[in-house]
Formats: structure tokens, C-alpha cells, sequence
């Protein structure tokens, strides 16, 4: 079954494995392992059964650290869905979307860039898979 679910999910687990090498720490959510590593443009990632978080992660309060891997939990539970498709589909739709939030946003209020950001698909999706209670 393990393997199974390691082909269903074949892009996206390759592309982990390569990026999660030499971390900086690893903890572990729900099964999933997340490595703290210094290859993700200070943002977190999931792919596959790989959570990868920028090492300066460990460094915010456990509240906002907890939110995030919540985040790409749900996150890696979409890639249990879409398989072979979640690279294209959330993949890299949350990519484009994260450099354009980076990029054009960096002087909105917190609270706005928040919702725009976690507002929208596939975010929003993310945040309901994980649990996360972002507006509330």
C-alpha cells in the first residue's frame, strides 16, 4: 500500500525527496515528516509525503509554526487526491500565486494580504484540509 501511494503521488515525492536533503531539523505531523531546510524561499512547501519548511520557521511562536504545517498538511492531503495531477493543478497554481502575493503585496496590512492570500483557491482548500482556523 506504501508503495502504491508513493507512485500515486510519483512527481511531486521526487521533487520532495531532492529538496528535503540536509535539513536543518525534522519533526514529524500526523505521520508526515517535516524537514527544515533553507530551499524554500522562506515559505513552506508540501509535496507528497514531504513538508518542507523554510529553517526560519523555527524560529516563529509554536501558535504560527503550528498554523503553517497545519497549512501544508492539508496541503499534502490534496496531493493524496490529485495524485499525479496536484503539481499542475495546486502545485504550481500556489507557486505562482505565492511570488505574486510576495512580489505585489508587501505593503498591504497584514490582515488583507491574509485574506487574499488564504482567501482563494487552492489555499482556501489547503486551510480546510489541515484544520486551519485562519479567520475565525
Amino acid at each position: 500500500m506504501r508503495v502504491l501511494k508513493w507512485v500515486w503521488q510519483f512527481p511531486q515525492n521526487l521533487v520532495g525527496f531532492l529538496m528535503s536533503r540536509r535539513p536543518e531539523s525534522i519533526e514529524e505531523y500526523k505521520g508526515i515528516k517535516v524537514y527544515y531546510t533553507h530551499n524554500t524561499l522562506g515559505c513552506g512547501v508540501s509535496l507528497g509525503d514531504y513538508i518542507i519548511m523554510d529553517a526560519d520557521h523555527l524560529k516563529l511562536p509554536p501558535k504560527d509554526k503550528e498554523q503553517t504545517i497545519k497549512h501544508e498538511y492539508g496541503h499534502h492531503r490534496q496531493s493524496l487526491y490529485l495524485g499525479w495531477l496536484y503539481l499542475l493543478v495546486v502545485g504550481l497554481w500556489s507557486a505562482i500565486r505565492n511570488r505574486y502575493h510576495v512580489w505585489f503585496h508587501k505593503d498591504w496590512e497584514s490582515a488583507k494580504a491574509t485574506a487574499w492570500y488564504y482567501g482563494s483557491f487552492p489555499e482556501n482548500w489547503a486551510d480546510k484540509l489541515g484544520e486551519v482556523e485562519r479567520f475565525s
